[in-house]
């Protein structure tokens, strides 16, 4: 009976530790903003300029982060009337780097983001932040 209790003892508090360990951080991971996608997202505003003209439309964004997270270049491509105010966001944002088998790395970052009008009715304006990343390196599936 003292046997059942030692190992019981013994199982739970086994399983404790391993519980209690802090997570580990991931091997191979993305660069993203440290604020995260949605909150960069509700950064942008929609330009005055197009919204009142109804003009929809979308704009392009690369950007070139250093194995720090610091932004080094940022490339706006697509309707020129909603990339007023986009670089300044991103290059005032901290973004965590890519991670590739445990060891941060240079990366490209590229998004999309769509600007569309809703009728004043309808609910309040959407924002679409369109989030693209290459298949970690070795992966070879499409």
């Amino acid at each position: 009976m003292l046997r059942s209790i030692l190992y019981i003892t013994a199982f739970f508090m086994a399983v404790s530790v391993c519980f209690s360990q802090p997570a580990r951080p991931m091997v191979n991971e993305s660069a993203r903003p440290a604020v995260g996608w949605d909150s960069l997202k509700n950064m942008i505003a929609y330009p005055e300029i197009a919204r009142r003209a109804g003009v929809q439309g979308y704009a392009n964004v690369s950007m070139e982060l250093t194995e720090t997270g610091a932004v080094e270049s940022v490339s706006i491509s697509g309707y020129g009337i909603f990339s007023s105010n986009i670089e300044e966001i991103v290059k005032k944002l901290q973004w965590l780097p890519e991670m590739q088998n445990g060891k941060s790395v240079r990366a490209t970052v590229v998004f999309e983001l769509q600007f569309q009008l809703r009728s004043m009715q309808d609910m309040p304006k959407k924002r679409v932040l369109i989030i693209e990343s290459d298949l970690p390196v070795g992966n070879t599936k499409k």
